[in-house]
C-alpha cells in the first residue's frame, strides 16, 4: 500500500450514468471517508461503440504503479489483463463479473433472489405462463435467468424453454427485438420478467405497437428500478438494486485487502427489493399499517416508525438514520401545526421538502400521504370534532402541497442541470474546434484542443491531456510505454505539471499535480482513452464530481474524450492540408501536370460512358427535366431524336404493375427522405411493345439536409438474368420429365393444407399415393425412352381428373401422389381414387405400341385439425402397399404391363383388366 495515502483504482467500461456512475459514486464516498482517493479508469473508448457489452479489448497498463488495488466493474478488462494485475500483487475485487481461476472477492446484487421474488409475485397474481426476456450473454442477465428458473420451480411450475426469448443486448433496442420474437410466437404467455428495465421498456413498446396492453394482456416486471421505470406507461414494476450497498461492500473489501487484511473470497450478495407498480397488475402499495397499534396516542409513533421504514427499506444502514430524523421532524411539525393551523404552511413546508430531497422518487409522495392519512385517522379516533377535522385536512393539504412543490422543484433542477450541460457542451465543442465565444456573443479564435482551455467554466476542477511518445500502447519499446503531457488545466497545475514532461504509463495520471488545484474530497480523478477509429492519441485525465444523472453512460467525461479525439484528428488533418498547400504552392509545374491528367481522365470517362452497356440518366430537380443518354434510349429500341427530356418518357413507359414502386422511390429521393445509393428492378415497355426487365440504380445529390437538387443513375437490361432465374425457380419446384410439381413443392402445399385445416373449422384434405403396376416390364421390354413417354401420358391423365386446386406430384420412378385439398368425406376420396384407377388402366398408344399398365392407389384422409405432413404421406404409402397385399392374397393380378403394336391408322382397342381391388380403412386419417 502507498505509504502516504490509500489510492483505489476502479476499472469500468463507462464512468457515468445510473449504473456505472452510481456505483463509482458509492465507492468514492466510502474510500474518501476513510482518507483515501479514487482513480477511475474508463476502458471503453469512442472507437468501440457498444463493445462493452462483449469481451473487453482494453490492454493499457495505465496507473498500475499508483494504485494500491483495483475494483473491476463488469467486463471492464480482459481476463489475462486481470490475472497479470493479480500476479503483480494488486488486490482485486470484482463487481458483477467472474474470472475463472482468479481468487478474489466478487460482489453482486442478489440477482437470483430478486428475480425469483418477481416470478413469485406474478404467480401470486395467478400467472403460470411466465416468460423471460434478456441478453443471456450478459453475466447479470444470466444470473437473473437462473432466478427466473428458481422462481418457477419454487411453485412447482415446469420451466418452459419456448418461453425464453433472447435479446441481442441489454438496451431498449434489444428488448424491442425480443418483443417482436415473442409476438411472432403468438404471445404464448400472460406475464414476462426481463433482465433489466431498458429491455422491459423496449418490450413494452413492441407490445403496445401490436395493440396489446400491460398488464391486462401481458404483465411485465423489469430489473434495476432505474429512473425511467416509474416514468413508463404504465409505470414499470421492477426489482430495485441497492447500488450503495454493492459499492460500499466492494470498497470495504478492497480497503481491508490493501491494508493487509484477510477477507472472504467468493461471492458477496447485496439484496434488492421488488417494487410493485401498475405493469405487474398492482396499484402502488406501501406497507404502512403497523402491527398491534391499537393504543390511544400510538398514531404519531407509528407515523414516524412505519414511514421511515418504508422509505429507507432499500437504503444502506447509513441512510436510514437521516430518514428517521426527517420523518420525526415532519411528525413534530404536524403536531405543532394542529395547534396553530394559521401557520401550518410555514411549519410543514420545510420538513416535507427535506424528506422528499432524501428520497426524490415518484413513490415518496403517495407513501408520505398514505402515512399522514393513517396518522390523521388515528387522531380523529382519539377526538373528533368538525373543527379538528378541518384543521387536520388543512395540515394534510399543506404537506401535499409542499411535496408537490419539492417534486416540481426537483424536475426544474433536473432541467436546469440539463440546460447547463447543453451549454457546457456548446462551449466545449466550440473550444475544441479552436473558437471561443465572447461576452457579446461574437466568435473569435481561441485555444486548441491540446491546451484544455475548453474545460474552463465546466465542472472539471483540473485536467491533463497526454499523448503517446511512440505509436501507442500496442507498440514495442520504451517509447510505447510513455506519455507526453501536451495540455493542462486548473489552478496551480502549471507549477506542478510542465507541458512536454514525459510520464510512464504506469504512473499516469499525475494525480498529485491535478489535486494541487481546487479539487474537493468527493471528487474523482477520471482517466479516459482518447481514441478514434483512425488514431490512438493517448489519455485524458479529469478531476471532477461523480456524474449519475446521465442515462447512457456516454455523457460528460466520455463525450469530452471523444470530442478531444475528433479535434486532434481535425488538427492533424488541417496540418496535413496546410503542408499539402505549401507543397502545391512550391510546385506549380506539378499542378499543371495534374491538370493535364485530370483532363485526360475526363476524356477517358467520356469514352468509357459511351462504350458502357448501361444507359445513364440525370434528373435536374430544379428544372424538372431528365437527360437520357443515347445508350439509355437504345436499350428501349429508340433513336436519339425519338425520346425527349421529360420525366414522363421514363415513367409512362414503366409497366403499370411497377409504376407505384418507381414513383414512390423517386419521390422519396427527391424529397430527401431516401439517402444513399438505391436500386430498383422494374419493367419498361420498349419500342416493339415488349416489356423488358431493367435494373435502375440512382443516387441523390443534395446540399445539406434539404431536398435533392439532382438525381443521377444508370439503367441496365437484366431481362436474360430474370428469365434464367424464372427457369431455375421452375426447375427447383417441378419434375423435369412430366412437368408435375416435385416432392418439395408438394410437401409445401401439404403443409399449407395442414395449417388451413387447423385454422378453418370443417376443412379436410386427403393424400393419394399411386404406384404403376407393370411399369418395370414396359421399361425392360421397350427401353427407358418409351417408359419416359408412358410416364408423361400417365401424368396427363392424372392431371385431367383433378380440380384446379388439387396438386399431383411425381415422387420418382413410377410413383405418384395427389393432394385433394378440401374434401367432403371418405366417399369423395374413394370416388376420386376409383376414377384415377380406371383412367390409368386404359391402354396407351405410344410410338406405334399399345401399352397397358394398371395402378394401385392408397389413400390417407386427414380429419379436421390436420396432421403432420410426413405422417400423412407415409399413411397413404402404407395404404397402397396394403391394397397390393390384399390383391395378392385374392389372386387378383397386380396389373402386369403389356405392349402390342398398333397398326398405322387404327386406334387402340379399349382394354380394362378388371375392377379395382378392395379398399381398407382405419381410424384417424382415412386410409385406402
Amino acid at each position: 500500500m502507498a505509504a502516504d495515502r490509500l489510492t483505489v483504482g476502479v476499472l469500468s467500461p463507462l464512468l457515468t450514468g445510473t449504473y456505472f456512475g452510481e456505483v463509482l459514486k458509492g465507492i468514492s464516498s466510502f474510500v474518501t471517508a476513510r482518507g483515501g482517493r479514487v482513480l477511475a479508469f474508463q476502458t471503453l473508448d469512442a472507437a468501440l461503440g457498444d463493445h462493452y457489452l462483449g469481451p473487453s479489448l482494453f490492454t493499457t497498463r495505465v496507473g498500475w504503479d499508483l494504485v494500491d488495488g483495483f475494483i473491476v466493474i463488469t467486463r471492464a478488462a480482459p481476463d489475462d489483463y486481470l490475472r497479470e494485475l493479480r500476479e503483480r500483487g494488486k488486490p482485486l475485487v470484482m463487481i458483477s463479473h467472474h474470472v475463472e481461476g482468479l481468487d478474489c472477492p466478487e460482489v453482486r446484487p442478489d440477482n437470483r433472489a430478486g428475480m425469483a421474488d418477481a416470478v413469485s409475485h406474478l404467480v401470486g397474481h395467478g400467472h403460470t405462463r411466465v416468460a423471460f426476456v434478456g441478453d443471456l450473454g450478459n453475466d447479470d442477465a444470466a444470473e437473473r435467468y437462473e432466478g427466473y428458473r428458481q422462481g418457477l420451480i419454487r411453485h412447482s411450475i415446469e420451466v418452459p424453454p419456448e418461453l425464453v426469448f433472447t435479446a441481442p443486448n441489454m438496451l431498449e433496442e434489444g428488448g424491442y427485438q425480443a418483443g417482436l420474437k415473442l409476438l411472432e410466437h403468438g404471445a404464448p404467455c400472460t406475464a414476462v420478467v426481463t433482465a433489466n428495465d431498458q429491455t422491459a421498456a423496449g418490450l413494452l413498446q413492441a407490445v403496445h405497437e401490436a395493440g396489446l396492453r400491460a398488464p391486462s394482456d401481458l404483465a411485465v416486471i423489469g430489473f434495476d428500478d432505474v429512473d425511467i421505470a416509474s416514468q413508463l406507461a404504465p409505470p414499470l414494476a421492477s426489482v430495485r438494486q441497492n447500488f450503495d450497498l454493492v459499492s460500499a461492500t466492494a470498497a470495504d473489501l478492497l480497503v481491508q485487502m490493501a491494508r493487509g487484511g484477510t477477507v472472504p473470497l467468493g461471492e458477496h450478495r447485496a439484496p434488492g427489493a421488488l417494487v410493485p407498480r401498475e405493469s405487474c397488475g398492482c396499484r402502488q402499495q406501501f406497507d404502512l399499517h403497523p402491527v398491534g397499534a391499537t393504543e390511544k396516542g400510538s398514531g404519531r409513533r407509528d407515523l414516524a416508525q412505519v414511514l421511515a421504514a418504508s422509505l429507507a427499506r432499500n437504503a444502506p444502514v447509513a441512510g436510514r438514520a437521516p430518514t428517521a430524523r426527517a420523518v420525526a421532524r415532519l411528525a413534530d411539525a404536524f403536531d405543532t401545526a394542529i395547534g396553530s393551523p394559521e401557520v401550518a404552511a410555514a411549519l410543514l413546508a420545510g420538513p416535507a421538502e427535506a424528506l422528499f430531497r432524501l428520497h426524490p422518487r415518484p413513490e415518496t409522495l403517495p407513501a408520505v400521504m398514505e402515512a399522514v392519512s393513517l396518522y390523521r385517522r388515528s387522531l380523529l379516533e382519539e377526538s373528533f370534532s368538525p373543527e379538528r377535522l378541518s384543521t387536520l385536512d388543512q395540515c394534510a393539504g399543506e404537506v401535499l402541497m409542499a411535496l408537490y412543490r419539492a417534486q416540481v422543484r426537483s424536475l426544474a433542477e433536473s432541467n436546469e442541470r440539463l440546460q447547463h450541460s447543453l451549454r457546457d457542451e456548446y462551449f466545449v465543442s466550440m473550444g475544441l474546434v479552436g473558437l471561443r465565444v465572447g461576452p457579446d456573443g461574437t466568435h473569435a479564435e481561441g485555444a486548441h484542443a491540446r491546451s484544455l482551455e475548453w474545460a474552463r467554466g465546466t465542472q472539471a476542477r483540473a485536467a491533463c491531456l497526454a499523448t503517446w511518445t511512440g505509436q501507442g500502447p500496442q507498440a514495442e519499446g520504451p517509447a510505447a510505454r510513455r506519455l507526453r503531457v501536451v495540455g493542462r488545466y486548473g489552478p496551480n497545475t502549471a507549477g506542478a505539471l510542465a507541458e512536454g514532461a514525459e510520464v510512464e504509463v504506469g504512473r499516469f495520471p499525475p494525480v498529485d499535480a491535478l489535486e494541487a488545484g481546487d479539487v474537493g474530497a468527493a471528487d474523482v480523478v477520471y482517466v479516459l482513452p482518447v481514441r478514434t477509429p483512425t488514431h490512438d492519441w493517448g489519455m485524458l485525465a479529469v478531476a471532477g464530481p461523480p456524474e449519475t444523472a446521465a442515462r447512457t453512460g456516454r455523457d460528460v467525461y466520455f463525450r469530452w474524450a471523444a470530442l478531444v479525439g475528433v479535434a486532434l484528428d481535425h488538427e492533424a488533418l488541417v496540418e496535413s492540408l496546410e503542408a499539402q498547400r505549401r507543397d502545391l504552392a512550391d510546385a506549380y509545374r506539378r499542378e499543371q501536370e495534374l491538370t493535364a491528367e485530370v483532363r485526360a481522365s475526363e476524356e477517358r470517362y467520356a469514352l468509357a460512358a459511351s462504350a458502357a452497356n448501361d444507359g445513364l440518366w440525370d434528373w435536374d430537380a430544379q428544372r424538372g427535366d431528365v437527360f437520357y443518354s443515347s445508350r439509355w434510349k437504345a436499350l428501349l429500341g429508340f433513336s436519339e431524336a425519338e425520346i425527349g427530356d421529360s420525366p414522363s418518357e421514363w415513367l409512362e413507359r414503366c409497366h403499370p404493375d411497377d409504376q407505384p414502386a418507381l414513383r414512390r422511390l423517386l419521390d422519396a429521393a427527391l424529397e430527401g427522405r431516401r439517402q444513399g445509393p438505391w436500386s430498383l428492378e422494374h419493367r419498361l415497355v420498349c419500342r416493339d411493345g415488349a416489356a423488358r426487365w431493367f435494373m435502375c440504380r440512382g443516387q441523390a445529390v443534395r446540399v445539406g439536409d434539404g431536398p435533392a437538387t439532382r438525381l443521377v443513375g444508370s439503367l441496365t437490361d437484366i431481362t436474360e438474368r430474370r428469365e434464367l432465374e424464372e427457369r431455375l425457380r421452375h426447375a427447383a419446384l417441378y419434375d423435369g420429365l412430366t412437368g408435375l410439381p416435385n416432392r418439395y413443392l408438394f410437401v409445401d402445399r401439404l403443409s399449407q393444407a395442414v395449417a388451413r385445416s387447423k385454422r378453418v373449422p370443417g376443412h379436410r384434405f386427403a393424400v393419394l399415393f399411386l404406384d404403376l403396376d407393370g411399369f418395370k416390364s414396359v421399361n425392360d421390354t421397350y427401353g427407358h425412352v418409351l417408359g419416359d413417354l408412358l410416364l408423361v401420358e400417365v401424368s396427363k391423365r392424372i392431371a385431367a381428373h383433378l380440380r384446379d386446386h388439387d396438386t399431383p406430384v411425381r415422387f420418382g420412378g413410377d410413383e405418384f401422389a395427389v393432394l385433394l385439398d378440401g374434401v367432403t368425406g371418405p366417399d369423395h376420396v374413394e370416388a376420386v381414387a376409383g376414377r384415377l384407377e380406371t383412367a390409368l388402366s386404359a391402354p396407351y398408344a405410344i410410338e406405334g405400341h399399345q401399352v397397358v399398365v394398371t395402378a394401385t392407389v392408397g389413400t390417407a384422409m386427414a380429419l379436421e385439425g390436420g396432421d403432420d405432413p410426413d405422417r400423412i404421406i407415409r399413411e397413404a404409402d402404407d395404404a397402397m402397399y396394403r391394397v397390393k397385399a390384399v390383391r395378392a392374397r385374392s389372386t387378383e393380378p397386380l396389373g402386369g404391363g403389356t405392349a402390342t403394336p398398333v397398326p398405322p391408322g387404327r386406334p387402340p382397342e379399349a382394354a380394362r383388366p378388371g375392377p379395382p381391388g378392395p379398399t381398407l380403412s382405419t381410424s384417424g386419417p382415412t386410409v385406402r
